[in-house]
């Protein structure tokens, strides 16, 4: 995973022996790396690929993933379903328009 340009990976929790765990894929052109973990941090990423990994990561929004090593691409999935909710309920149209009012009271 580690010499890979491009990982993606993810994680979830989950309850086993009522105990947290964390239950992860790195998924890579090369492999694909499924293991569990006692938690959600990002250890567990810089354990699979390094401190120094330079590579882009593929991930979603878990806070822990943002010091998480290599460059981010964020997951489309978890870009589109919000951006599909502000426009069905017209968050951005809205903006827009307080956006050209305030314009237009500030032009002299």
């Amino acid at each position: 995973m580690w010499e890979s340009p491009i990982c993606n990976y993810d994680d979830t929790g989950q309850r086993v022996d009522r105990k947290n765990r964390g239950l992860w894929a790195f998924v890579s052109k090369e492999a694909v790396l499924y293991l569990t973990s006692k938690n959600r941090r990002k250890k567990v990423v810089i354990k699979i690929l390094g401190e120094d990994y330079d590579g882009v990561s593929g991930q979603d929004f878990y806070p822990s993933f943002d010091g998480a090593p290599g460059r981010k691409q964020k997951c489309w999935s978890h870009l589109i379903v919000p951006a599909r909710e502000n426009v069905e309920r017209k968050v951005i149209a809205q903006n827009l328009v307080d956006f050209e009012q305030l314009n237009a009271k500030c032009k002299i």
